[in-house]
């Protein structure tokens, strides 16, 4: 969908074969909008400025407004990207044993292949463990750097 054409039916699919793979409790998606290796990165530096922020903030309006929701290509461009060493910290956690992801249900609304013909339409609704934008693999990260620490003071 969007200017993205494919990218988040690719990205999804292999998350489900993925999981057909390993199997629920063997797999844990991270799905980062953006990954940068440092803060000075000009996108991590810009993802904090006012016009970013009103710009999300006119996004979620606008979504509450639209009949089939909220336009998530649009949200993943504008969200901050994440760490490399937040993101590297999270699947080691998760990795570990060190940090526990629930299963949840991630939706993605209502879309459609052709954004035209309503019988194309469909509800994206995937139970699986997700670890699902800059947030969650953030607040994953600081807990698993948490439970690491307690590990080797002990």
């Amino acid at each position: 969908g969007g200017p993205n054409p494919g990218l988040y039916t690719g990205k999804r699919s292999a998350a489900l074969a993925a999981l057909e793979e390993f199997g629920s409790q063997q797999f844990t998606y991270f799905g980062p909008a953006r990954v940068v290796g440092s803060k000075e990165n000009w996108r991590a530096r810009a993802a904090n400025s006012r016009f970013i922020n009103g710009l999300r903030a006119l996004v979620d309006v606008i979504g509450d407004w639209r009949s089939f929701g909220p336009d998530y290509t649009t949200k993943a461009r504008l969200a901050p990207p994440v760490l490399a060493t937040d993101l590297a910290l999270a699947i080691a956690g998760v990795a570990t044993g060190r940090v526990e992801v629930e299963e949840s249900v991630r939706r993605a609304g209502v879309t459609t292949f052709s954004q035209v013909r309503e019988r194309d339409q469909y509800e994206i609704a995937d139970t699986m463990r997700h670890v699902d934008g800059t947030e969650a693999i953030v607040a994953l990260a600081r807990e698993a750097q948490a439970a690491m620490e307690g590990a080797y003071s002990a």
